[in-house]
């Protein structure tokens, strides 16, 4: 997690840029915020007298090949980007002295954040319209291949236009990456963090982003769809204390009813919010096009219009699924390295098993009380380091010494697949895939004694004297070990 030195030593870089100039050409007048991979200031072209908005990237990131990519992919995607409805790039270059920096055109608004924070609610008719202004951006950046993966209030910025007050402007294409046609892997829970540096934000984090499966631009829909709920609610779908129960709930719980919460919500807007935050791709609208005419339907509904009885139905093509990364910018390919240990919500390593942890409480019926209860807890848990032996001061026994007396049902390799996840993840000290995975197995085979093992050691490295049953009934000698070591009855 970044610290507060840290914090402040980043404010102070950021200020001591205020009154130089980049190139000759932008004068840096004034520091707007920081955070993230840079600092945003408002500046002043020198020979177009105009005053602009200049992103300037952490020095200590340009010398960061993959955070480079980001920035540089976010000013030539947002440059392909044909939509009024996206913030426009105008310029960006690098100094003599090695600052990257973006020159974008400086809007005058305040966010969709903002206005909820100052003035709660957004009225039913004003929220679909705000959303039907974001459709045309994403259906503009999906179009050229661009998915931008942190959709949320405050990246949603409302200008004055005319006589128009809440012209819509995206922002933040930094997390876009590119599709075309093939597309790349989503980042997987465990790449959610890097340097400081947050992928994506847990409200408005559709599912197949949390487990790190392909998307596509439908995972932008979900995000509008948990942007709109907060809008006409008041508050995000799934209100959580700690950013990986969110994420569970994301992957896992029924999507709570709009108007449930609030009355005045439309029948017809809660569907389609609910249909936009599906668990399953295909059962939300195919494409920004198609939800941006199922708006336009109940805008008019809300004005007072009949609403046009096919909107709600029409034939779009989805995009295609993302399957592999074909990212022009990546010669050398956007493999996150080894996670920092500076996490942005002190994620720390229990973010790498989420995915696992919340996709098998999808996929599998239901478990033995205290395994059940660990399972659900596993986002609420304290981080863990995952680079911390299981059992400090207590020898971890080797694969061989735990399966010792422990013969696996030949018949079903699924279970000894999962033993075998479940003991790499006890090797790695990763007890809650260790547990997630040694559970899978137990299920399928419920008495093999290596994965009852493996569940009663996980618990009781979470903290969970349940655990304690479980090692005695392995009745193998690593168990009967491990049972003694923790002052197990």
């Amino acid at each position: 997690m970044t610290t507060a030195a840290s914090s402040t030593e980043i404010a102070r870089a950021a200020e001591a840029l205020v009154g130089t100039e980049l190139d000759g050409r932008y004068r840096i007048d004034a520091l707007l915020g920081s955070g993230g991979m840079g600092a945003v200031f408002r500046g002043y072209h020198r020979f177009m007298d105009q005053a602009v908005a200049v992103k300037v990237l952490r020095p200590h990131l340009a010398r960061d090949p993959s955070a480079v990519k980001r920035f540089v992919r976010e000013a030539r995607g947002t440059l392909k980007i044909a939509s009024d409805h996206a913030v426009k790039v105008l310029d960006f270059a690098v100094t003599d002295a090695g600052l990257l920096y973006m020159v974008l055109e400086l809007l005058d608004g305040r966010t969709v954040g903002a206005e909820l924070t100052s003035d709660g609610v957004i009225a039913p008719r004003r929220a679909v319209r705000i959303a039907r202004q974001v459709c045309a951006a994403l259906a503009a950046a999906h179009k050229v291949g661009l998915i931008h993966r942190d959709l949320k209030p405050d990246n949603l910025m409302l200008i004055r236009r005319g006589a128009d007050p809440d012209h819509v402007k995206v922002l933040d294409f930094g997390l876009a990456k590119v599709m075309e046609g093939t597309g790349e892997q989503a980042l997987s829970m465990a790449a959610l963090t890097q340097g400081g540096i947050v992928f994506g934000t847990p409200d408005y984090m559709a599912p197949e982003q949390a487990l790190g499966q392909p998307l596509d631009g439908r995972c932008d829909l979900y995000a509008l769809g948990a942007t709109l709920y907060e809008m006409v609610t008041g508050e995000a779908p799934f209100p959580r204390d700690n950013p990986l129960e969110v994420l569970a709930a994301h992957v896992r719980d029924p999507v709570p009813s709009a108007r449930a919460r609030v009355a005045a919500v439309p029948p017809s807007l809660d569907g389609l919010i609910a249909r936009c935050l599906a668990k399953d791709p295909a059962a939300r609208p195919p494409t920004a096009d198609a939800l941006a005419a199922e708006l336009a339907a109940i805008e008019a509904e809300l004005a007072g219009a009949p609403r046009p009885q096919h909107a709600a139905t029409q034939s779009v093509p989805a995009l295609p699924i993302a399957r592999a990364d074909d990212d022009p910018l990546d010669d050398a390919g956007d493999d996150v390295p080894p996670r920092s240990r500076a996490l942005a919500w002190a994620l720390a390593a229990a973010v790498v098993v989420t995915a696992v942890v919340v996709g098998v409480a999808m996929s599998r019926g239901r478990r033995p009380p205290a395994v059940a209860a660990a399972l659900d807890a596993a986002a609420a848990a304290p981080a863990v380091d995952a680079a911390a032996p299981v059992d400090a001061g207590v020898d971890a026994p080797t694969p061989a010494a735990i399966d010792a007396g422990a013969p696996r049902p030949p018949s079903d390799d699924r279970a000894a697949a999962h033993v075998e996840a479940a003991l790499a993840a006890h090797r790695a000290g990763n007890r809650l895939r260790q547990l997630a995975e040694a559970d899978a197995a137990l299920r399928l085979a419920p008495r093999n004694k290596t994965a009852r093992y493996l569940v009663g050691d996980a618990l009781l490295g979470a903290g969970d004297r349940a655990g304690c049953k479980y090692l005695r009934q392995a009745g193998i000698p690593a168990a009967r070990a491990r049972a003694d070591a923790a002052g197990c009855p």
